[in-house]
């Protein structure tokens, strides 16, 4: 197994669990921190809107450079503001 396969796979899924975290606190998170289901909602909508506008594009890119290639760019962008 190459030696990214993992923590690239995990990464992948960190950025979805926080979606469906989402969801799946939401009656907690309303509660506890005064947040209406309405804002709760848009959140979770926006989160999974985004990801569905840009996924065509996103496979196209894939495509074209190939998707490990593609996932360490992502990372590597994602992970400029944490420096």
């Amino acid at each position: 197994m190459r030696p990214l396969t993992v923590p690239l796979t995990g990464v992948m899924a960190f950025s979805m669990m926080q979606l469906f975290l989402i969801g799946a606190l939401g009656p907690r998170l309303t509660g506890e921190l005064g947040i209406s289901p309405v804002v709760l909602g848009l959140t979770t909508t926006l989160g999974f809107g985004t990801a569905a506008l840009l996924s065509p594009l996103g496979g196209r890119v894939v495509d074209r450079v190939g998707p490990r290639r593609s996932l360490v760019i992502l990372l590597t962008i994602t992970a400029g503001p944490w420096r």
